[in-house]
């Protein structure tokens, strides 16, 4: 017998009111922690909850999940605390994430379309301010979220007659200002040196022109740096 189902069982069957600390490993100051093994645990059980409790195929999952069905087979408490959603979801309000995770080989997570989702929110109002880590300095996730973005917001602003067009549009102030409007200024200021930094990692490889951006983002650097030395009065013309 599975000693992890087994445990399980005893909470279906009313023996333990939970799985707690005999299943899962991470706690920090009394608080439960993610990680990956707690995840797999976790996963476990709820897949093994849907199919030997339920008799559900994946289909049936996909096609019914909801956080009733989640409490009614005690594991509600285990999605919200051991399963790691990406920060543009929220757990109980976006289970298809979940069902990706029990059956990744069956269900795709559509990352670009969810984080254009969750931006669209944010500029309509609905959601007043990005998560917190939505933008965190040294995490790829985050960079990946910020171009998703900024791509999202050429669509909104364009269209442009060629690619250098967008160069010289984010190499300007009004580019700085359109970040600021469509709420990208702490991405920029958090993620990349410049805005053209930015705009280049954020544009599909085939469409980028190396050169032009290389061209100006020296002028740029050279620019600021100017500025810098002249304020700290060690600039000789």
């Amino acid at each position: 017998m599975d000693a992890e189902l087994h445990l399980y069982d005893l909470v279906m069957i009313g023996q333990k009111e939970t799985c707690g600390k005999e299943l899962f490993e991470s706690t920090m100051n009394g608080k439960k922690e993610y990680n990956p093994v707690d995840e797999a645990r976790a996963l476990k059980i709820i897949r093994y909850a849907f199919e030997y409790y339920l008799g559900w195929t994946p289909e049936q999952v996909h096609a019914n999940i909801d956080p009733a069905i989640l409490k009614r087979l005690k594991v509600d408490s285990m999605v919200r605390q051991r399963i790691k959603f990406p920060v543009e979801l929220e757990p109980m309000e976006s289970l298809q994430y979940l069902v990706h995770k029990l059956y990744p080989d069956r269900y795709y997570y559509d990352e670009n379309r969810a984080v254009e989702d969750y931006y669209d929110r944010v500029l309509s109002g609905e959601i007043t301010r990005f998560k917190k880590g939505f933008f965190a300095r040294g995490d790829e996730g985050s960079r990946r979220r910020a171009e998703i973005c900024f791509r999202r917001m050429l669509q909104m602003i364009g269209p442009f007659t060629d690619v250098h067009q967008l160069y010289d549009l984010f190499s300007s102030t009004k580019g700085n200002k359109l970040l600021g409007k469509f709420k990208l200024g702490s991405a920029v200021r958090d993620l990349y040196d410049i805005p053209i930094t930015f705009l280049h990692q954020s544009l599909p490889v085939s469409e980028r022109d190396d050169l032009y951006y290389h061209k100006n983002h020296f002028r740029l650097k050279n620019e600021k740096t100017k500025k810098e030395m002249k304020k700290a009065g060690i600039f000789i013309a």
